[in-house]
């Protein structure tokens, strides 16, 4: 990772400047995220709209940008909220005092609201990182799969995930070779151990 990075800054014509840190910079740099500038988002819907013709690059910058505003707007609002209710709605239990006390430990460390702030910012980049070319028309295709080159370094779950997933002969989908790039993005950086394995054991 280079410390000397400078900032990225990005002007998006919705929200203005969008500004990019070293580290989201060095990844958005990659040579696996920079081929997202060759990839549609609406895969063949420009044939028939010739103006869709946006990018999965376009848009993984502005799903990165509206991920880290969502994580500093979520924890400004744990932080001055009065909801209480401690209990089940449907399937889904809540635990407030729980998630305003997480939200306050991670406010109150500079470095572990970066680290939060960062790795949201990443999944948001780096979410649609696996697209083939067409998007998900790509996925419809029937192309040999073997990627055991970078699965045979993963750890615990994800080690155990694509594992089960060779074992029932299942393709992987983009959202799994997303997996693999990201693995391989941050490894190249020399940041695996820090974003990558803590959430994969």
């Amino acid at each position: 990772l280079r410390k000397s990075a400078k900032p990225l800054v990005v002007r998006d014509e919705i929200h203005g400047d969008i500004s990019f840190d070293s580290l989201l910079r060095q990844v958005i740099d990659h040579r696996y995220f920079q081929r997202l500038r060759y990839i549609k988002q609406l895969g063949l819907a420009e044939y028939v709209f010739p103006c869709a013709t946006h990018t999965r690059f376009q848009h993984s910058l502005g799903a990165s940008f509206l991920a880290g505003q969502y994580f500093e707007t979520m924890v400004k609002a744990w932080l001055s909220s009065t909801f209480e209710f401690e209990g089940k709605v449907e399937d889904t239990q809540l635990f407030p005092a729980k998630t305003k006390k997480v939200m306050e430990l991670v406010s109150d460390s500079a470095e572990s609201k970066q680290f939060w702030w960062h790795t949201v910012s990443l999944a948001g980049l780096l979410h649609d990182v696996g697209h083939g070319p067409w998007s998900h028309t790509f996925e419809y295709l029937q192309l040999n799969q073997d990627f055991s080159e970078v699965t045979s370094q993963f750890q615990g779950a994800v080690a155990k995930y694509f594992a089960a997933l060779k074992d029932q002969g299942k393709k992987l989908k983009h959202e799994d070779i997303s997996v693999l790039y990201i693995f391989s993005i941050l490894k190249d950086l020399g940041i695996e151990e820090q974003f990558f394995l803590p959430v994969s054991l």
